[in-house]
């Protein structure tokens, strides 16, 4: 049992659902062959995984942290934000009733993501 001061009060911070889509599933696979293959370091390509998959369970809490995406010359859904992870980009939404984040996609940062989100 936590003994509180008169000063101190539990915060209770609900969490999200993080959900991967199956094409954010596919980017990251296609990125880990692309870095085992072509440059030859699986222990890059499996640090690299790793680091998105922590990344991605950050957005258990505050996932709105992240600006949304607003581009004026393309048509982006709404409420599309994205966060970066070395040189790529981690794509997501919130559904704030459901308390579910959906993991859109992962891209390589100089991509043209526009066309893709």
């Amino acid at each position: 049992m936590v003994h509180l001061t008169e000063s101190e009060r539990v915060i209770d911070m609900e969490t999200y659902q993080v959900v991967q889509t199956r094409i954010a599933e596919n980017d990251i696979i296609e990125i880990a062959i692309y870095i085992t293959h072509e440059l030859f370091d699986q222990n890059a390509a499996d640090r690299l995984v790793d680091e998105f998959y922590a990344a991605m369970r950050s957005l258990r809490e505050m996932p709105q942290r992240h600006e949304e995406i607003k581009d004026e010359d393309y048509i982006i859904p709404e409420g599309i934000r994205r966060f970066g992870i070395r040189h790529y980009d981690i794509y997501h939404s919130c559904d704030e009733v459901a308390r579910v984040v959906y993991i859109r996609r992962v891209l390589y940062s100089k991509r043209e993501w526009q066309k893709l989100v």
